[in-house]
């Protein structure tokens, strides 16, 4: 229903926006009032591993390296490479913003990082918010926690042996403020690119990391201190591999912090509470229950195949690739060859290590339009399996 109701139409399309409150916009970063800063360490070495390679090591494709905890100049690499501030623009209005390292739907930036570990070196065991504005982490509550966070996802094997764990939340008022209702993809949608990001650079570094999603909502909302009406946890990413940590036998007590107001009038959206509760888990049995569904994963026949070999990937380093792309769009002027596309489809769908899908499945199709695609036939094509399919030859430029 919340799909239906929210989704883009020819005419929708066309219409004006929302009438956007420019004195009542949230403000980017979280901000706390009375806790503890620690500053993370700055200028690190980069990070000599061929992007492409990096990808393919998070996919599960690359070389198997043995397991390790993190480091905090790890931990401060993946944060800052992941989730953190690097390139601030003043526009001739005044206005500062703060890009990120990650792409956001008009760089409204509707996430938070978290971090939940136990003692490292250089590190004591807390629970941490990232601070991206300082690079630094924000003490919430002392001592090793991630006890609670096995409980709550149901004893998940990644979680129970990470030494830390990274919880990606969201905040629908900053992206409800411009998109409205439609917001809450947009959660999502932002959320994907840290983790793609948090993925590759956990690759590079040697440490295995997975995205987990089955978790009792509550549980995680009250470790962090995060009201349920504002503030959504989304996903866990737990890195690296240490001893066996058992799940805590309560749930833990609920905390709250002092923040700095996110604006003077907070907007709420009701369809977007209501889908986000159509989807919470009640329990840690109710993520064990979720984690054990068939989802009916498969795919399907296409006509006969398109082979297209793949381009060599290029030699760029991943920390300066992530850097360089953040949020920009440079489009350059010719055609795409077919070799460059498959390249980019081949590690786009190279898959995500989950607790959601077995390892080789996916719960998504790729479709395309190509207009001029040097290799291609011209036409409607699905792309599956490392093979293009097409599905119908004709010039839909202008109806795309």
């Amino acid at each position: 229903a919340y799909h239906q109701a929210t989704k883009h139409s020819w005419e929708s399309v066309r219409r004006g926006g929302r009438a956007l409150d420019w004195e009542n916009r949230p403000p980017p970063f979280k901000a706390y009032r009375g806790v503890e800063k620690i500053d993370l360490p700055r200028d690190l070495p980069g990070l000599e591993v061929r992007a492409m390679d990096a990808l393919a090591g998070s996919a599960g494709r690359g070389e198997k390296v043995p397991a390790r905890p993190p480091s905090v100049e790890d931990l401060s690499r993946l944060l800052q490479l992941g989730a953190g501030a690097h390139r601030p623009v003043r526009f001739p209005d005044g206005e500062l913003v703060h890009f990120r390292t990650y792409a956001s739907a008009g760089a409204l930036y509707p996430n938070e990082a978290y971090l939940v570990c136990g003692d490292l070196p250089g590190l004591p065991g807390a629970v941490y918010h990232y601070d991206p504005l300082t690079h630094a982490l924000d003490r919430l509550r002392p001592g090793d926690h991630r006890g609670n966070l096995v409980r709550a996802c149901a004893g998940e094997p990644a979680v129970a042996e990470a030494p830390a764990t990274l919880v990606v939340t969201g905040i629908p008022w900053r992206t409800g403020w411009k998109y409205g209702d439609r917001g809450y993809r947009h959660l999502f949608w932002d959320a994907g690119m840290i983790v793609a990001n948090v993925l590759a650079v956990a690759a590079a570094e040697g440490l295995g990391a997975r995205v987990v999603l089955g978790f009792a909502d509550g549980e995680i909302e009250a470790l962090i201190g995060l009201d349920p009406r504002r503030e959504f946890p989304l996903c866990l990413v737990p890195v690296g591999e240490g001893d066996l940590v058992r799940a805590g036998p309560q749930p833990p007590e609920a905390v709250a912090f002092e923040e700095e107001p996110a604006s003077a009038r907070e907007g709420r959206f009701p369809a977007i509470l209501e889908v986000n509760d159509a989807g919470r888990l009640t329990d840690p049995r109710a993520a064990a229950r979720w984690r054990g569904a068939d989802l009916g994963a498969e795919g399907q026949a296409w006509p006969q195949p398109v082979v297209v070999e793949p381009a060599p990937p290029p030699s760029d380093p991943l920390d300066r690739v992530i850097l360089r792309r953040g949020s920009a769009r440079d489009f350059g002027p010719g055609s795409l060859p077919a070799e460059v596309l498959a390249a980019i489809l081949a590690a786009a769908t190279g898959g995500v290590p989950t607790d959601l899908v077995p390892t080789g499945e996916r719960l998504t199709r790729v479709f395309l339009v190509a207009n001029a695609v040097p290799g291609l036939p011209t036409g409607a094509l699905a792309y599956q399996d490392h093979r293009f399919h097409l599905l119908r030859a004709g010039e839909f430029r202008r109806k795309a």
